[in-house]
């Protein structure tokens, strides 16, 4: 009886060691995949260093808020970066947040009197990097983003931003279902969207996919909206991988993530072998990007760009950057 106890317990030990064993082998081959990522056969954890290290020494923590530049607050946080030449993450960090606050007293409040989106991305950098925008002394920014006249009045791109805000942050704002059927019945015959009356644009189009992607399920009128989009974009796309300016290329790349989709392997968007990955690429220029081909470093490109290396990281992992 002893001996069959011993023989079973003998068993059970070397299956749960099995088991164990095969765990470690998976997570270390996932680790060297995550380590092997190549964007347009340069290494992305060098492409990351190399740009945030160029984004950080060109925008003092402090003025961040006053350039309007918060998206790098979320883009640093989201890819992980703790430690860089020039950055120490809870530093940087609080040193924004000193520098909003300042900004608001100065303000009393009022980030712009016009452009609701200022809201919501400053509220968007604070979720992030774990800060309560319902309170940052003592304005809440994110009810900005529920005045349905004033963010309808800047644009659909503001209606955007305010369904991305409601979702992360869940709000429950009141206007949400008319942010969401006016962007629903805003998609132009060809699958596109457009910032006014003009033709389907690269950019919108992904940003209204990138709103949208949260209702895929649960709203039957999105889901047909988003592929007829996503149709629209894949035919777009150039042979190199990428589109006509580099924030195009970002923005349909922040779309996948948006989507919880790997935006390096996504279906319809292999062009000639060439993927959004390699089209990002095409814009880099060593330690920032550049708007179109060519040209110099620019800022926006640049902070849209960290943006779209966040995405591919989280995007691969099933994860939304607006989460």
């Amino acid at each position: 009886m002893k001996k069959e106890r011993l023989r079973k317990l003998t068993g059970l030990l070397v299956l749960i060691l099995l088991v164990v064993l095969l765990a470690g082998c998976g997570s270390k081959s996932k680790d060297k995949k995550d380590a092997d990522i190549t964007l347009g056969g340069k290494s992305f954890n060098e492409v990351v260093t190399k740009v945030s290290n160029y984004a950080i020494k060109h925008n003092s923590a402090d003025t961040v808020a006053a350039s309007k530049q918060d998206w790098l607050v979320l883009s640093f946080k989201k890819l992980g970066i703790k430690d860089s030449e020039n950055f120490a993450s809870e530093e940087y960090n609080n040193q924004y947040y000193d520098g909003l606050r300042k900004l608001l007293k100065q303000k009393k409040g009022i980030l712009d009197k016009f452009n609701q989106t200022e809201y919501a991305r400053t509220s968007m950098a604070l979720l992030a990097i774990g800060k309560n925008p319902t309170d940052v002394e003592g304005y809440n920014l994110v009810i900005k983003m529920d005045n349905y006249n004033a963010v309808k009045a800047q644009g659909l791109n503001a209606e955007y931003y305010a369904l991305h805000l409601n979702n992360w942050g869940k709000y429950k704002f009141k206007n949400e279902k008319k942010y969401l059927n006016d962007i629903l019945k805003a998609q132009h015959k060809d699958g596109g969207f457009s910032y006014g009356a003009g033709k389907s644009d690269i950019d919108m189009t992904a940003m209204a996919v990138q709103a949208l992607a949260p209702y895929r399920d649960e709203n039957k009128r999105a889901k047909p909206v988003i592929e007829k989009a996503l149709k629209f974009l894949s035919k777009k796309q150039n042979g190199d991988g990428g589109y006509d300016t580099c924030e195009s290329v970002a923005q349909v790349i922040i779309m996948f993530s948006c989507l919880k989709e790997n935006p390096l392997t996504a279906e319809g968007f292999q062009k000639k072998e060439k993927n959004l990955g390699d089209g990002l690429m095409v814009y880099y220029k060593g330690d920032g990007f550049c708007h179109s081909k060519d040209n110099e470093i620019n800022e926006l490109a640049t902070e849209q760009a960290l943006r779209a290396l966040a995405s591919i990281k989280l995007g691969m992992k099933g994860k939304s950057i607006y989460e």
